[in-house]
């Protein structure tokens, strides 16, 4: 098996679940609605037993999709110091440094990293490490195939979509009803929505082409940009992130604590 992908004709609505996996959401079709589970990496085993694992059934005329955690080992980075420790994609990521560490991590699994040096940052994506900053690599970096899974979803036009994820970005092209997204750190892109949206994250960004059915966008630090031509009131509330607002001002109310609003 290098996917999975099942159909559900006659659904009308998808309700999909992840930890750091990338979503997108596709309502340009006319045809049933369709799953999609990829690996990030081809030939991934780790991946593929997630993606074996993952549920995918009919509720109603709604597609529910739950993606597992990996359940495998964590990603070390050591160096000498100060230790600090999160979660990623199920896996503890810990980091031990005689400096400031930035992580940034998706897709995080089964890999070993060791790095020294201070005012260290360190993104893994998808079986790629880059690193910038003042720092030296140790003795090398290993990194397994990752575990990370693409959820590929087709839906009809004006389709209800509900996504959650914690640091995987959601992505929807074409026209949706009803929106609920949310995330902590990964971004959330929407193309077009009619119906009321109900939009969280943390620190992602997010991006809505073009909202009429009215709703929330609520942020703590990152940026929301958000286009009303027309339509139902929308509520835009960040903390320190920045605001910017497109069409019909008035539909749009925006509430920030330090972030500049355009």
């Amino acid at each position: 098996m290098s996917s999975r992908t099942e159909t559900f004709p006659g659904a009308r609505g998808v309700d999909v679940t992840t930890v750091a996996d990338a979503i997108t959401l596709d309502t340009q079709s006319s045809g049933p609605t369709r799953v999609t589970l990829v690996p990030e990496v081809p030939g991934d085993q780790t991946a593929l037993d997630r993606i074996q694992r993952a549920e995918v059934r009919l509720s109603g005329r709604t597609v529910v999709v739950d993606v597992p955690p990996h359940s495998g080992g964590g990603t070390t980075v050591v160096g000498g110091g100060i230790t600090s420790t999160t979660v990623v994609q199920g896996n503890g990521v810990t980091v031990v440094s005689g400096g400031p560490v930035g992580i940034q991590a998706n897709h995080v699994s089964g890999g070993t990293v060791v790095v020294g040096g201070r005012s260290t940052t360190v993104s893994h994506h998808s079986g790629t490490i880059t690193a910038g900053g003042d720092m030296n690599f140790g003795p090398g970096v290993t990194v397994g195939g990752g575990g990370g899974v693409r959820v590929l979803i087709s839906v009809p036009a004006r389709a209800d979509i509900t996504a959650r994820t914690t640091s995987g970005a959601i992505t929807h092209r074409g026209t949706a009803g009803a929106v609920t997204a949310a995330s902590v750190s990964g971004t959330i892109r929407l193309d077009t929505v009619t119906g009321p949206a109900t939009i969280k994250t943390t620190s992602g960004d997010v991006g809505v082409t073009e909202l009429t059915g009215g709703g929330r966008v609520k942020s703590v630090s990152g940026d929301v940009m958000v286009h009303v031509p027309h339509g139902s009131p929308v509520d835009v509330k960040t903390t320190s992130g920045d605001i910017t607002r497109i069409g019909a001002h008035h539909l749009i109310s925006v509430r920030t604590t330090s972030g500049d609003i355009r």
